[in-house]
């Protein structure tokens, strides 16, 4: 990426939003067209922890932050094709 920002002149930052933002695209319209009708014969959960400004022993009831404490995110996936069910 540094070699084309500085092949076209521009900040670097540019062509990173620029991909970022046509890649968005190619992928999205590519995964809508190629991903279909999936019959995965075994399917894999995972999650992953985070918390939101506190972790759930330090949050109090009267915390200004409404979301504050622990959060999970849940994940399925086909281990055969490494591909996210959604």
């Amino acid at each position: 990426m540094r070699s084309a920002s500085r092949i076209v002149g521009v900040s670097i930052m540019t062509v990173m939003k620029l991909l970022v933002e046509m890649g968005e695209e190619a992928y999205a319209d590519f995964h809508d067209r190629t991903v279909r009708s999936l019959s995965p014969s075994h399917v894999e959960c995972d999650e992953a922890w985070s918390y939101c400004y506190a972790k759930d022993p330090t949050t109090t009831v009267g915390n200004k932050h409404e979301y504050a404490g622990d959060m999970w995110t849940w994940v399925a996936i086909d281990p055969a094709t490494k591909l996210v069910i959604s």
